[in-house]
């Protein structure tokens, strides 16, 4: 950990105004402090009480409800604290910072460029995204106890035990954000740890991944092509590395329409895009067997993927035991290389407690490499970059020189860093015509689920012979030199399924082999169509993106011109996801104008609220309408009860 906390970029306004103000929040009298924190937890909404809610919402109806207790208590004869507290924002700010929000640690929640928040005693940690180590901020705590003293609140306002018997738990609180606190006994009465990692909004794909550089195309085509196959993964790696990322990115690019069970331990982290997602949340703190118990029951549930988001003790024997019979499970567990991980896993699935593996290590780990899992994925932090450090196959077990039960593993990628800048991928792989991995090249069961995929691979509902039959038929238009004719018939069958890999790959081949003239022409319509439906994504103009969108699909031989089917599959699921969110939105804003009809200006900001934070995936229209409607009844909010203050919290202007 290096140096004072500087942002990347500009400042915030919030980060300027903590560290320019020249003055302490100790300097408040506690008599305020008492007295706010009450006026504050009896009178927020549930949803603005999380100090992790959105600041732009949460604010304006702080300052409306402290200014109107300042303004009571300043009218009647008795007084009160608050008497003669000023009511200019930046006092209201601190005034919340010091009742229920995280003081001196508040501005870092809220600024969105932080990724984690570590308090350490009195002590304020920083982890900005994309940075490799976590910062040490200007402000600290006054005191150990003011941390106990928040912690001990934000647990029992969301009943969560955290005592000197339970010393440690995981509080799930909003917005996908993690806090993990340690008190004492297990640490000094003045040294409490919390550890706030902020969740997403929104769900990955792998697309977003490799953007992001972590790998090669070739390595996340590989990845592709095992998703595909619908094999188990195991993802490996150390804290902080992007395992669960990977794993929601995975389970995001999974084909078709899966029935996904997600199980996670007290947290909300993972953002499944899957229409048919079932989220089962369990607390370990308060039932030690939940997790394992779960994860048996999704035995009878027959899930198409099965997610547990980390594996850490006795759940695991269940977790294999689905696994070995035929689901894809994906799950992350703690190990810095592929053997150390499945051996952890082993070690997991036979403790004492665990389901059909205990007290049978060898049992399990013969299990978990011949007929569990089939991938293991290692992840690594490499000067703030995450990274697929390595691809592992798994291909049974084999016995060491001392006769201990080993796995027997065969790389398939591995990433070899030349310095901190430069990080190329070596790739031990062969693909097909379609850019999928050869099933020859693969150990024996993967090979088994890479034939089982292409006897099944999604085609009309007359099967597989016919579209052998179209290859055939599309080879021999070409060769003969027919190719417009090869043209007509794939237009034919892409109609029926619109992005099938298989006929946009024999497009290419028989665009490959049209006139030059022919094939300029579809390359400039291609061009200029792809060029729109970006630029419309770009300004979230869903409506022209689709139209767009759908001239291109229009054609499979201006399809085919597009680097990759990947591209369209893109496009389509970001349209589609910007139209549900624009739907979401609409809807929602046809609630706050209702409930404006009644004055009700806080229902209104909650209406909002979750859509203001996805205000990237709106159309311009809705954007602007939300934005409006928000800072309407924000005005009112503060004007009206500057007017009437002993007036409701609803209905009061």
């Amino acid at each position: 950990m290096t140096g004072l906390w500087q942002p990347r970029e500009e400042q915030s306004p919030l980060i300027a105004l903590l560290q320019d103000r020249g003055e302490s929040d100790t300097d408040i009298d506690p008599a305020v402090v008492s007295m706010a924190r009450e006026v504050l937890l009896s009178s927020l909404p549930e949803s603005l009480l999380d100090p992790f809610s959105p600041p732009d919402i949460r604010y304006p109806v702080v300052y409306q409800v402290l200014r109107k207790e300042i303004q009571l208590q300043s009218r009647t004869g008795v007084g009160g604290p608050l008497a003669n507290y000023p009511a200019d924002d930046s006092s209201l700010q601190r005034l919340y910072r010091m009742t229920i929000g995280w003081g001196p640690a508040q501005p870092y929640l809220d600024d969105p460029r932080v990724q984690e928040v570590k308090i350490s005693g009195t002590v304020i940690f920083v982890l900005e995204e994309g940075a490799s180590e976590f910062s040490v901020a200007r402000e600290t705590f006054p005191s150990g106890q003011d941390v106990l003293a928040r912690v001990q609140t934000l647990a029992d306002r969301l009943n969560v035990t955290l005592n000197r018997q339970m010393p440690q738990a995981t509080i799930p609180v909003s917005y996908g954000s993690r806090v993990h606190v340690t008190i004492p006994p297990y640490v000094d009465a003045d040294s409490p740890l919390v550890c706030i990692r902020r969740g997403r909004q929104h769900g990955w794909r792998l697309a977003d991944l490799e953007q992001r550089r972590a790998a090669s195309a070739e390595v996340f085509q590989a990845l592709r092509s095992l998703i595909r196959y619908r094999c188990s993964f195991l993802i490996v790696g150390s804290t902080g590395t992007g395992k669960t990322t990977l794993l929601e990115a995975m389970v995001n690019d999974w084909e078709g329409t899966p029935h996904v069970i997600s199980i996670e331990d007290n947290v909300q982290e993972l953002r499944i895009l899957h229409r048919g997602w079932t989220r089962i949340i369990v607390n370990t703190a308060t039932d030690p067997n939940a997790y394992g118990r779960v994860a048996r029951e999704a035995l009878r549930q027959t899930p198409s993927v099965l997610v547990p988001g980390e594996m850490r003790s006795f759940e695991a024997g269940a977790i294999l035991s689905l696994a070995t019979s035929g689901h894809a499970v994906l799950s992350t567990i703690h190990a810095d290389d592929p053997a150390q991980g499945v051996l952890r896993l082993a070690d997991y699935a036979s403790m004492p407690q665990a389901y059909h593996y205990a007290h049978q290590r060898s049992h399990a780990l013969e299990d978990i490499c011949s007929s569990g899992f089939d991938v293991v994925v290692v992840m690594r932090n490499v000067s703030g970059r995450r990274i697929i450090a390595d691809v592992s196959l798994i291909c049974g077990v084999q016995r060491t020189e001392s006769g201990e039960l080993h796995p027997r593993l065969t790389s398939l990628a591995r990433a070899k860093i030349v310095d901190d800048t430069t990080i190329v991928w070596e790739l031990n792989a062969r693909f097909d015509d379609h850019g999928l991995l050869v099933a020859d090249s693969l150990p024996p069961r993967l090979a088994a689920k890479a034939q089982q995929y292409h006897a099944r691979a999604v085609l009309p509902t007359t099967g597989r012979n016919r579209m052998e039959t179209i290859k055939k038929t599309v080879d021999a238009h070409i060769v003969a030199g027919r190719p417009a004719l090869a043209a007509q018939q794939l237009e034919e069958f892409w109609r029926q399924r619109i992005g099938d890999a298989e006929i946009y790959h024999l497009a290419v081949r028989a665009r490959s082999a049209l006139p030059l003239e022919e094939q300029t022409r579809l390359n400039r319509i291609a061009s200029d169509l792809t060029a729109k439906t970006r630029d419309a994504i770009r300004r979230q103009s869903w409506g022209e993106a689709r139209s767009f969108y759908q001239q291109i699909v229009a054609s499979v031989m201006i399809a085919a011109a597009l680097p990759s089917p990947s591209d369209l599959t893109t496009m389509r699921d970001t349209i589609a996801a910007g139209e549900e969110a624009t739907r979401l939105a609409r809807h929602a804003i046809q609630q706050a104008r209702q409930a404006m009809q009644q004055q009700q200006w806080t229902t209104v900001l909650e209406l909002l609220a979750p859509h203001l934070r996805a205000i990237g995936m709106l159309d311009p229209t809705t954007k602007t309408e939300a934005q409006q409607l928000a800072h309407i009844a924000s005005h009112h909010l503060q004007s009206s009860h500057a007017r009437h203050p002993t007036s409701s919290r609803e209905g009061d202007a």
